[in-house]
């Protein structure tokens, strides 16, 4: 690996960390109207750099990474409000349908968010006996 490329790299690692920490921190994938122009102004760099890093780093775009905090963040909530409906979970999760969280909740989960609440429904009164 050649110098160049090693700068690149620690450049991409950097602006990985960045926005990891600003995603945990701050969550503004709660935000349904988050755009990566957004994300570019809080981290200082341009989109490019900011689609490589994750890219780099998770094998994601850019709309992937936001949901796959959003689908993290709706699991936490779930599990904190387990009476909580679906679209509830979906609206405060950040997501502008239940469409779009049943698909990527899907993706991540390997299961329809209803399916899974109502599993996890399940453990919870198993737990309580």
């Amino acid at each position: 690996m050649s110098q160049d490329t090693s700068k690149i790299n620690d450049i991409y690692k950097e602006i990985y960390t960045r926005l990891v920490a600003f995603f945990e921190e701050e969550k503004p994938y709660l935000n349904s109207e988050l755009t990566i122009n957004d994300i570019v102004k809080v981290t200082f760099t341009n989109k490019l750099y900011i689609s490589r890093a994750i890219s780099q780093f998770t094998g994601k775009n850019f709309c992937q990474f936001v949901n796959y905090y959003r689908v993290n963040y709706s699991i936490q909530l779930f599990r904190d409000n387990p009476d909580l409906k679906v679209i509830e979970l979906a609206t405060r999760s950040g997501f502008n349908s239940t469409v779009s969280y049943s698909m990527a909740f899907r993706l991540y989960m390997s299961e329809t968010p209803s399916d899974w609440c109502r599993k996890e429904k399940m453990k919870l009164c198993r737990r309580k006996k």
